[in-house]
């Protein structure tokens, strides 16, 4: 891409994401309008990034109708790339899954980055973290849904972090 293509790529892609940002008050959205969002998401964290990272998408088809919580997976995302990633120069990948689980549909955002000390992982996980985007997001999963859907985190230091999401599965 030329320098102007990229900005203007940037530029439809932010007026997507505010658009459905702020057109649409609901909470829950169809997955596939949500994993839209992400891609313009993605598109210019890429570019604010210089292309050290690729993201890709494994999600059953059929989850595309699927309601969801509105920005669910993107401090997830977020969280890989800012700090997954940040002594990476290039070849970061993030693999988005979606999978069916009988009633629940299972959700994996995985990195190749740097992943997280046990230590670190205990504060992440624990209630005075920094981490507020993931707390955030288990908080609101729970909230919506009940205590045994949430996120779970298992990272192994020098090869990368996944962080597992479980919700159940409702069509809109």
């Amino acid at each position: 891409y030329g320098e102007k293509e990229q900005v203007s790529k940037m530029l439809v892609s932010l007026s997507r994401m505010l658009h459905y940002t702020t057109d649409n008050r609901k909470d829950s959205m169809p997955l596939g309008a949500d994993i839209g969002w992400l891609k313009d998401y993605i598109v210019i964290m890429s570019n604010r990034f210089e292309h050290r990272f690729r993201i890709d998408f494994d999600i059953d088809p059929e989850l595309m109708e699927a309601s969801v919580p509105k920005l669910f997976l993107q401090p997830l995302v977020e969280n890989a790339i800012i700090h997954g990633f940040r002594d990476m120069e290039s070849g970061g990948l993030i693999t988005i899954y979606g999978h069916r689980q009988g009633d629940d549909i299972e959700f994996c955002v995985e990195d190749n980055g740097c992943g997280i000390t046990p230590e670190r992982l205990q504060e992440v996980l624990a209630e005075a973290s920094s981490s507020i985007g993931t707390q955030n997001v288990d908080k609101r999963i729970k909230l919506l849904y009940g205590s045994r859907y949430g996120i779970d985190i298992e990272s192994v230091p020098e090869l990368g972090t996944r962080v597992r999401l479980v919700i159940p599965y409702r069509k809109l």
